[in-house]
């Protein structure tokens, strides 16, 4: 496997997808780069406040940001964020998410009935944060939603890059010898056929360090970027970590950097489930193009049907328990707001359903190669 490793680290492959996705994620972070000194500013205001939102601190806090009501055309000043802010900490209830989700789905029928029902269930965690102070974290008074950089656009494009690349990388290692005429000899024997879960294991690995690798470059820029210091320390739950125009509300307490280490793990085991998925069409095809195209269609049809999947019936929810939904929330998992839902334990119970589907597949493909004829 050592030699494998090597072989494909040192492959043009592996290198020039990490060098694109770093450019497309630096064009991401550019994208925010009038949020720096704002960011800059909160996180010099909040430590010498460090005082919980309320009626009385946002006076202060307004104060040291925004002394005078500069007004942007289209753009809402800090007084109406924070006014929304304190709003939402005394009004904001499980019924009024639940009513945001459901008219941006246009769901109808059980469906919405579902949401309701599990959106009562975050009416306790709603109570608990404003008991023990945490719907009243300061944050970013962003008024061009600037935690949405952390918590959506960061973990879905290193997600996705992530994936692109597991995919690209098994594909490749599995099919190289096929497409290099080598086959006959490499493969000869049982022993030699048994080459071939080396360079499965060293795909999956190089996988892994390219997802390690781009979620640390990627992080790294943004934090050099965008100072936040001990805002990291804010919990999800408060009212000003806002992803668009409602608050991330998690079932178990994260802080910031809590959420985006859970994120990374999510991240982590999906992209090596798309690289299992692709390891048995590889395997069968011996052709990376044309395994590459079936397995991106049945992603397509996937993502279609779920789409179209009438939104009057719980069974809407229930068939996005796949790999390809999972993929699209991310920057979206284990937290619920107003535009995105996430049920207990979806992330997990997908992973684990079709991790057990991937590995059976490549367990069956992997025998079907061993015994056949080549």
């Amino acid at each position: 496997m050592r030699e494998e490793w090597k072989h494909q680290i040192c492959s043009p492959l592996f290198w020039g997808i990490l060098i694109g996705s770093i450019l497309v994620n630096t064009w991401i972070l550019a994208n925010f780069r009038g949020q720096r000194d704002l960011v800059k500013r909160s996180r010099e205001v909040w430590e010498q406040v460090q005082l919980p939102v309320s009626e009385e601190t946002a006076r202060i806090y307004l104060d040291m940001l925004e002394p005078t009501e500069k007004k942007e055309t289209g753009v809402p000043t800090f007084r109406q964020m924070m006014e929304g802010t304190l709003y939402m900490l005394r009004e904001l209830d499980g019924e009024s998410l639940a009513d945001a989700f459901s008219s941006s789905l246009m769901l109808d029928g059980r469906a919405e009935d579902y949401v309701r029902e599990e959106y009562g269930k975050l009416e306790t965690v709603l109570e608990k944060n404003r008991e023990n102070g945490t719907a009243a974290g300061f944050f970013v008074p962003c008024s061009r939603s600037f935690f949405e950089l952390f918590s959506r656009w960061i973990p879905l494009s290193c997600t996705l890059e992530s994936i692109l690349a597991g995919i690209l990388l098994m594909m490749h290692s599995v099919s190289e010898t096929f497409t290099t005429g080598t086959a006959a000899v490499v493969y000869a024997t049982k022993a030699g056929r048994r080459i071939q879960d080396s360079r499965r294991r060293a795909a999956a690995a190089l996988g892994i360090l390219f997802t390690v690798c781009i979620w640390s470059v990627t992080l790294l820029g943004a934090c050099a970027v965008f100072p936040l210091g001990s805002l990291w320390k804010t919990l999800v739950g408060s009212m000003m970590l806002l992803d668009s125009f409602f608050p991330m509300i998690s079932r178990i307490p994260l802080t910031a950097a809590g959420y985006l280490g859970a994120e990374f793990l999510i991240s982590l085991f999906t992209a090596l489930l798309f690289s299992y998925m692709s390891f048995s069409p590889v395997t069968r095809n011996k052709n990376s193009f044309a395994s590459f195209v079936q397995l991106g269609m049945g992603c397509a049809v996937v993502y279609t049907v779920t789409s179209l999947f009438p939104k009057d019936s719980r069974f809407y929810f229930t068939m996005q328990y796949n790999p390809v939904d999972l993929a699209g929330k991310a920057g979206h998992w284990m937290v619920s707001g107003g535009t995105f839902f996430s049920p207990q334990h979806y992330e997990v119970l997908v992973l684990l359903l079709w991790g057990v589907v991937a590995g059976a597949a490549a367990y069956a493909a992997r025998r079907k190669f061993l015994a056949e004829d080549l």
